[in-house]
């Protein structure tokens, strides 16, 4: 049944995907225009946990249970919230402003990769007013966090080059990287990975080179997990109602521990 279905959202998952090299760069540019992103000062000295959520597709009337994920974090003691793309269901303005809305209602700090429908209907110029940065990295207490923009399915070499440099220049105990394509995903990956093979690996060696813990990713709507070298990756697409088949609701909770660092599943 599972196979019949995806011969069915076949058509609708190429189209998420639009590959544009020229966006990207755009993005790019314009990021070079907007306010740095400023780090985080969790509660307590090197211990603290957060909450890593992808698709949160706020605003689809069938799926949002956005609100249910940040109040659950909440009261589980998470610092602050990440999310690893698809923060709007389809780019508008309304949607960006509720996601915010909900984690100040809760006051909660969050720090956000953009995902591909974050940009659908020009969302971008959205997105950048209310949310911000698409490429950064931050620190949070001894936790280095990366933040790539693949809402095209793709990174290019300026980010590719960027991300390099930048594990290359930080000091902290922990790495994380976050965006919305993995390079990997399990079963049906050409369908919810990145569009490159090629560029795909060369992502994941520059990860392995760099020593990074953890890769966080999204797009596929459920949950998968493995290690490539040093690095174990996670997709973790269940912050949402509209699932794939067989998957199930849930966010990611990271507990930073000096010099240890766990990741377990929330269900939700």
């Amino acid at each position: 049944m599972r196979y019949y279905y995806y011969l069915l959202v076949l058509p609708f998952l190429i189209s998420c995907t639009n590959v544009d090299i020229d966006a990207v760069n755009s993005r790019w540019d314009d990021n070079k225009k907007l306010s740095d992103v400023p780090d985080l000062d969790p509660p307590g000295t090197n211990s603290f946990s957060f909450a890593v959520m992808g698709d949160t597709h706020v605003g689809n009337p069938d799926g949002d249970i956005f609100r249910e994920a940040v109040e659950d974090a909440s009261n589980n003691g998470a610092a602050f919230v990440v999310v690893a793309g698809d923060i709007s269901d389809n780019g508008e303005k309304g949607q960006f402003t509720q996601f915010v809305n909900i984690l100040n209602e809760n006051s909660m700090e969050y720090r956000v990769a953009i995902g591909n429908h974050d940009i659908f209907f020009n969302g971008w110029k959205h997105y950048r007013k209310i949310i911000g940065k698409s490429i950064y990295s931050i620190d949070a207490d001894n936790v280095h966090l990366v933040f790539l923009d693949s809402a095209n399915g793709t990174f290019g070499v300026k980010q590719l080059e960027w991300l390099e440099k930048d594990l290359k220049n930080s000091s902290a105990r922990h790495t994380i990287v976050i965006t919305h394509f993995p390079p990997w995903v399990g079963n049906f990956s050409s369908l919810f990975k990145l569009s490159s093979e090629e560029e795909a690996s060369i992502f994941k060696d520059i990860l392995y080179r760099y020593n990074v813990d953890y890769m966080f990713s999204a797009h596929y709507h459920g949950y998968q997990k493995t290690k490539i070298g040093k690095t174990t990756y996670i997709v973790s697409g269940g912050a949402n109602g509209v699932l794939d088949p067989g998957e199930f609701k849930h966010y990611i909770r990271v507990t930073v521990n000096g010099n240890d660092l766990k990741v377990s599943v929330r269900n939700l």
